[in-house]
C-alpha cells in the first residue's frame, strides 16, 4: 500500500488493534488507531466513564480499556455472563448478517444495567458489526461507534 502510494494506513477492525504499535513500527507512514481516535472523541466530549462492548477479547483484553484509563477514562465492561452472550451473538448472528430484534433487546438491556449500575456516560461499540444491531434504536446512552469515529479521524489525517 505505501510503495501504491498511501498516505496514511488503518486497521479496520478493533480486535487487530492488538497489533497496532507493531504494525506502526514496521510501516513508514502513520497508522491511524481507531482506541486513539475512540480516546480523543470522549475527551473533547468531556466524558469520564464509558462502557465497552465488542468480542469477548476487545472487553477481556487490555489493548483497547489501557490508553483510555492513561487517557483518565474510566472503562466498564459487562459482566463475565454478558461477556460470553455478547461475543457469542457477535460470532453467530451479527458475523452471518443477522440482526435478531430479541438480541438487540438483550444487549440494550445490558448497557441500560452499566448506566444505572455503574454509571457509565456512553457505550463504545467496539466491534464494527454492532451499528447494524442499533440502526434507527435510542440507546440508553450516548453511543461511541468506533468505525464512524475511525473514519472522521482518517479523514483529518488526510487533511492535515
Amino acid at each position: 500500500m505505501v510503495a501504491a502510494g498511501a498516505e496514511v494506513l488503518a486497521l479496520t477492525g478493533n480486535t487487530p488493534h492488538i497489533v497496532f504499535d507493531a504494525l506502526q513500527a514496521r510501516v513508514p507512514v502513520p497508522l491511524v488507531s481507531i482506541i486513539t481516535s475512540v480516546s480523543q472523541t470522549i475527551c473533547e466530549r468531556g466524558l469520564k466513564t464509558v462502557g465497552l462492548i465488542g468480542t469477548g477479547f476487545t472487553m477481556k483484553a487490555d489493548f483497547f480499556k489501557q490508553p483510555l484509563r492513561e487517557a483518565g477514562i474510566s472503562v466498564v465492561i459487562p459482566t463475565d455472563q454478558e461477556i460470553t452472550y455478547i461475543a457469542d451473538k457477535i460470532h453467530d448472528e451479527l458475523e452471518q448478517g443477522i440482526v435478531n430484534p430479541d438480541t438487540r433487546d438483550h444487549f440494550i438491556a445490558i448497557i441500560k444495567r452499566m448506566a444505572e449500575e455503574q454509571g457509565i456516560e456512553a457505550i463504545i461499540l467496539g466491534c464494527t458489526e454492532l451499528p447494524i444491531l442499533f440502526n434507527d434504536v435510542t440507546l440508553p446512552v450516548m453511543a461511541l461507534d468506533t468505525v464512524d469515529i475511525h473514519i472522521d479521524a482518517l479523514f483529518a489525517a488526510l487533511d492535515s
